[in-house]
């Protein structure tokens, strides 16, 4: 028989444990993910370690996963409604357990629906077959979660191909000029830097990358 204190033990802990994984649930069941990879692979291609800083793309990154979530958001604060405890029960593990347990379900039925529309049926098939499930059957939370984080990191990484090649370009393309002119002691980065940034504005890279990151999803 477990006493009542450990079973308020075990609830504390199960709540915690709850708590420690929204951060990363954060992570891969919104676009943060592949939108974090696509601004890291900008930054690297500028060739500069600090432009932009790194909490810069991290902020960016924040907001354009706000911007995307927003809906699902709204969708999920309107259906989680908690009723307020009595004084008997506040502080109660138990009842802050089962309150968790309640949001989980009014809030999981908009993020599963966000990630089964943002998912290729071939990719949840796929590992539905690797989880041993029924392809005939919904896919469970688990699928969809591995699903949908494989296919985000395989959409970032090609669009962050196509972002990375026309600074390649510009990087082999002034190292062929500085080798031809003689001048292999000047750092091809330095020469590279200003016309990658002319470029970008040229381009209105800032304007291509986020309406491209926005519209890949389904909301």
């Amino acid at each position: 028989m477990i006493s009542a204190a450990s079973a308020d033990v075990l609830t504390s802990a199960g709540v915690l444990a709850l708590l420690a994984l929204l951060p990363f649930v954060v992570v891969v069941a919104t676009s943060f993910a592949k939108v974090a990879v696509v601004l890291g692979i900008v930054r690297s291609a500028f060739g500069a370690p600090g432009v932009p800083p790194a909490s810069v793309v991290t902020g960016l990154a924040v907001v354009i996963t706000f911007f995307v979530m927003a809906p699902v958001a709204q969708d999920i604060m309107e259906r989680t409604t908690v009723p307020a405890a009595s004084d008997a029960e506040k502080g109660d593990d138990r009842r802050m357990f089962a309150d968790a347990l309640a949001v989980y379900d009014a809030a999981s039925p908009p993020l599963l629906d966000f990630l089964r529309a943002n998912t290729t049926r071939e990719e949840i098939n796929h590992y539905q077959k690797l989880a041993r499930e029924d392809a005939k059957q919904p896919a469970g939370a688990r699928v969809l979660l591995m699903a949908f984080a494989s296919s985000e990191f395989v959409e970032a990484v090609t669009v962050g191909f196509l972002v990375l090649l026309p600074f390649v370009l510009i990087d082999l393309l002034v190292a062929h000029v500085l080798l031809a002119a003689g001048l292999m002691n000047l750092p091809a980065a330095v020469v590279a830097l200003p016309l990658k940034l002319l470029l970008f504005i040229a381009a209105d890279g800032w304007r291509l990358i986020t309406d491209a990151l926005v519209m890949s999803y389904r909301v």
